[in-house]
């Protein structure tokens, strides 16, 4: 009977932990949800000339952040094609050097 007690006492703990859980998680959901609201309130209430300057403000950070990024590429494949000549040559003057090397060597 002890047995059945106990478990009882634990299912209904753990039956509480989770409901306290769920509650939890629901505040916050309603938090966020609260957030949007207000945003959307404050948004509702700009004129449309100063949300359209913020439209540009945010079309212009994209436009700069792209032309960052194209900059960042084109120097990173820059750098790899100088990477791949180095070691191109590396291997060329090696080569040049061994043949040099056994050349002398045979004279």
């Amino acid at each position: 009977m002890q047995k059945a007690s106990r478990r009882y006492r634990k299912r209904k703990k753990e039956a509480a932990r989770q409901q306290k859980t769920q509650i939890q998680e629901l505040q916050a959901e309603l938090v966020r949800l609260q957030d949007i609201e207000a945003q959307t309130q404050q948004y509702q209430q700009r004129s449309i000339e100063s949300l359209e300057q913020e439209l540009k403000i945010h079309k212009d950070e994209v436009t700069d952040l792209t032309e960052k990024v194209q900059d960042a590429a084109k120097e990173e494949l820059e750098w790899s094609q100088i990477h791949v000549m180095s070691s191109q040559l590396r291997r060329l003057l090696q080569y040049h050097t061994s043949n040099i090397t056994s050349f002398e060597t045979d004279n």
